[in-house]
């Protein structure tokens, strides 16, 4: 498991059929999300949640293993911040 969430699988899935496809899409999507919730734990938030810097460093990573896993990592990132914005953030000041 890697800090963001997810493991990068190794290899490309060839389907025999367009069905085929988008059922192993959306069920590679599920196992993502999963691996990101889990990372979002209470336990794990705090080596599995880092800032610009740590992105730096993981897009370093990922531009050395090849543009497969800078395309999945990019995937991975856009999830988090569609995750991170539902969380509800409570508005201290008055009049707001």
């Amino acid at each position: 498991m890697g800090l963001f969430g997810f493991r990068p699988e190794e290899e490309l899935v060839r389907s025999s059929s367009i069905p085929d496809a988008i059922r192993e899409g959306l069920a590679s999507t599920w196992r993502t999300v999963g691996g990101m919730l889990a990372a979002f734990a209470p336990s794990k938030i705090g080596e599995s949640v880092g800032g610009p810097i740590l992105i730096a460093r993981q897009t370093s990573t990922m531009v050395a293993l090849g543009p497969y896993y800078v395309v999945l990592m990019g995937g991975v990132l856009s999830m988090s911040l569609f995750f991170v914005n539902l969380l509800p953030i409570p508005c201290w000041t008055a009049g707001i």
